[in-house]
């Protein structure tokens, strides 16, 4: 179950999805790194949102390029898991 006190803990995957998306590198950060087709898939998405949203004059565009970073990193943080890889 969602709670607050479970964001940010060690149980990142365990938020929302049995396996994680995202993890870090073995350095550390906030560098996240795709290790599922889910993760590789919302990574995908995400580019060809952010080139779609060059299509648009400039107000529109940002709006929509922010919204998508904006929904990736809520995914991000709700689907990964805070170990590093291997």
């Amino acid at each position: 179950m969602l709670s607050l006190a479970s964001i940010g803990s060690n149980e990142g995957s365990d938020l929302i999805t049995k396996r994680p998306w995202f993890r870090p590198k073995k350095l550390g950060g906030w560098k996240m790194v795709p290790v599922g087709w889910e993760g590789w898939s919302v990574t995908a998405i995400l580019c060809v949102v952010l080139a779609w949203a060059g299509r648009f004059d400039y107000p529109l565009s940002f709006d929509v390029r922010m919204g998508a970073i904006g929904v990736v990193v809520i995914i991000v943080f709700l689907t990964s898991s805070w170990e590093p890889l291997d």
